[in-house]
């Protein structure tokens, strides 16, 4: 069995609770995770699309970057406390409207 998940977009809340509600009623999390094992193991097959595999070689990616970058942090602490760090202002600006323009 091939299943192709590119194309799909991301239900709202309200669909996950209640199709995780409807598909998982009364069965405790164990249960679930057995019947998924047993899924597997009985032969069936599931195939990505290259979208998604794509999207999972970038999942690793990130996982494997650490989450702040040291070497900017530092340049910038030292540049903020040594008094040589300069904010434009215009430029600040500009990009809180682009920000605010967004969500707008």
């Amino acid at each position: 069995m091939v299943t192709d998940i590119s194309g799909l977009g991301s239900p709202n809340r309200n669909e996950l609770r209640s199709d995780r509600n409807a598909n998982n009623a009364g069965k405790p999390a164990s249960t679930v995770s057995t019947i998924a094992t047993a899924a597997t193991s009985s032969g069936d097959k599931v195939e990505l699309s290259s979208q998604a595999q794509s999207l999972k070689s970038l999942e690793g990616k990130l996982a494997s970057s650490p989450d702040v970058d040291e070497k900017r942090v530092a340049v910038l602490k030292l540049a903020i406390e040594s008094g040589t760090y300069n904010i434009d202002n215009k430029q600040l600006a500009d990009k809180i409207l682009s920000a605010e323009a967004q969500f707008s």
